[in-house]
């Protein structure tokens, strides 16, 4: 399994919406392209500011790889 984490101490995620305004498709291609491996994605905001990018991906073994 991979697993890969990205956190930061900026501004963060506006969590006290229920609807934040969008400007881009930054996070929902994000995930698109995580499942797409078959990966799973997830952004948080952090405490005091920050958020954390979190990805794992079950590698599958070789001989289960799709050629093509």
């Amino acid at each position: 399994m991979v697993k890969l984490q990205i956190s930061d101490n900026g501004v963060g995620l506006d969590t006290g919406t229920s609807s934040p305004p969008r400007q881009g498709h930054g996070i929902v291609n994000m995930q698109a392209r995580a499942a797409s491996i078959g990966a799973r994605l997830r952004v948080e905001p952090r405490a005091g500011g920050g958020a954390c990018v979190a990805l794992e991906w079950q590698l599958r073994p070789a001989s289960a790889a799709v050629v093509g």
